[in-house]
């Protein structure tokens, strides 16, 4: 049986298995350089200008603001799939800020006084800690709120000949999921034992949930299942132009395109 979110239970008989069938919802205009969308509906919006992050209800309602954005410089990424407790990724100064539901900042974390000194991928564990790929070691790293190192895993290296070098980290359940870009998906436990390789290259706005894979690669959007080793293609039933979309994201049973006047939401249709 499918997951609540996976698209593959979003494609009826009467359509072509190649057809995602939406249907718009609203659009909250604006000019945003990214969005995040946590799992309970709420967008965090990162102004072009780089100085706010904007917290929004699901209908789009203002809720909180965090002003010091750009204190340590420009934001490389922000993680809200812990909707208590985000992240907002600092690459050029190598700082993490953990904030509360309500933008609070609760702990700076200075990777470099943990021994990182360089790292594209970021993201939130399970249990509330920080996942961090190091690339000068080829390590998976797990932190805790003060930067202490919990986990180390061992030297990428020394397993593949070809260490991945990843920009992107998802911890989604139950699994660790590295991509990049030019070799792919890797596949880890929460040990950081290797599991798998899936060879799909050049995909962006990458994502996972409930362990489906979902990316785009100019104007095709891509799904694939790796337990179920099961690979989709499609485009949507309302014609978008994904190909010049700046961003796009699928979670909460919704598809949501960021363009140069705002952020159209969808509903994905059974």
């Amino acid at each position: 049986m499918c997951g609540a979110f996976a698209l593959f239970c979003f494609f009826t008989k009467a359509q072509t298995a190649d057809t995602l069938n939406i249907e718009f919802v609203r659009k909250i205009p604006g000019n945003f350089s990214r969005f995040y969308v946590d799992n309970m509906g709420n967008f965090y919006l990162l102004l072009n200008d780089n100085v706010q992050i904007k917290k929004l209800s699901p209908r789009g309602d203002s809720l909180q603001i965090y002003d010091n954005v750009n204190q340590y410089g420009n934001v490389a990424l922000v993680d809200v799939s812990n909707a208590l407790k985000l992240l907002v990724y600092y690459r050029d100064f190598s700082t993490v800020l953990m904030l509360d539901r309500f933008l609070n900042v609760v702990s700076t974390i200075d990777l470099r006084q943990s021994g990182i000194m360089q790292s594209r991928a970021v993201a939130s564990s399970y249990d509330g800690q920080i996942w961090i790929f190091d690339e000068q070691t080829s390590q998976i790293k797990k932190l805790d709120a003060q930067g202490n190192v919990t986990f180390t895993s061992t030297d990428l290296r020394t397993v593949f000949a070809d260490a991945p070098d990843p920009n992107t980290i998802i911890d989604n359940d139950g699994l660790l999921y590295l991509y990049d870009k030019t070799q792919g998906w890797f596949e880890f436990d929460y040990y950081g034992a290797f599991k798998q390789r899936l060879n799909y290259t050049d995909w962006q706005n990458v994502s996972a949930v409930n362990n489906v894979l979902y990316g785009r690669v100019g104007d095709t959007l891509w799904a694939y299942e790796p337990r179920k080793i099961v690979a989709h293609t499609f485009t949507t039933s309302i014609n978008i132009d994904l190909q010049h979309a700046k961003q796009l994201l699928i979670n909460n049973g919704r598809l949501y395109i960021l363009t140069a006047e705002g952020i159209s939401v969808y509903a994905i249709k059974q």
